[in-house]
């Protein structure tokens, strides 16, 4: 480790002595072992902590300082989490908005087309019914001839050339 003054690595321990970590939000404290270092290139003293863990050595109003933003932070974090349910139940009611907007054009759309099949279907049942006037009065201007009974034979007549 190099010194935080000069970045030096000509340290010398001065002394050591174990101590207990503040439990802040919810860590369990655990045991942690500071040495007293001396730098011999600036000769200045500084606190080491031996371990794999980092730890930072700050005085009591920076930790609480750090506290009440961390606190400020998670208060915040809350808000936004209830700003972003807030949008998915928007969203979610606007995608039904969307479907049931949807759902009515398409109705209106096959009301539409079931009018115009409706109106086109009145029209030809006025042709079939004319075309029918039409062929009754075509039959009953002309006599048709009696038709065969199914014993008698069809005599054919000169054929047409």
């Amino acid at each position: 480790m190099p010194c935080p003054n000069c970045n030096g690595d000509s340290l010398t321990e001065r002394s050591s002595f174990k101590t207990v970590t503040e439990a802040i939000e919810g860590a369990a404290p655990t045991t942690v072992t500071v040495d007293l270092m001396s730098c011999e290139r600036c000769a200045i003293n500084f606190p080491s902590i031996r371990g794999r863990k980092k730890y930072t050595l700050v005085p009591p109003e920076k930790l609480s300082s750090l506290v009440a933003e961390l606190e400020e932070a998670r208060q915040r974090n809350a808000e936004m989490l209830g700003n972003v349910r807030l949008m998915e139940k928007r969203s979610h009611g606007l995608a039904a908005e969307i479907e049931e907007f949807k759902i009515g054009s398409e109705i209106s759309s096959l009301e539409r087309r079931i009018a115009a099949l409706e109106s086109d279907n009145k029209g030809l049942e006025l042709r079939r019914t004319r075309l029918r006037e039409a062929i009754d009065l075509i039959a009953s201007g002309i006599s048709a001839p009696a038709r065969p009974k199914l014993d008698e034979a069809f005599q054919v007549r000169n054929p047409i050339r």
